[in-house]
């Protein structure tokens, strides 16, 4: 399952940013995922609770939007602040 992979690498970048940012954890993640990646929502959410597992985005939700095109891309993380 190649989805794990992506969102280990994503939820690796979005915890950092966000700690970067001073916040305490993630609450959500809002990705534009190409369809000729040939993923889908349902993987991706399956892939991402596993990935976020552990980590200060456990809990977060995740919202992909459908793109034309190739690209995995983090549109938005919404954070909260200690």
């Amino acid at each position: 399952m190649h989805e794990l992979g992506i969102l280990e690498s994503v939820v690796k970048t979005v915890v950092a940013k966000a700690q970067e940012s001073g916040a305490s954890r993630v609450t959500g993640v809002r990705l534009k995922v190409g369809i000729l990646e040939m993923l889908t929502p349902e993987s991706l959410e399956a892939a991402f609770e596993l990935a976020v597992a552990g980590t200060a985005a456990e809990g977060a939700k995740l919202t992909v939007e459908m793109t034309p095109g190739h690209e995995v891309v983090v549109d938005e993380i919404e954070v909260e602040t200690a």
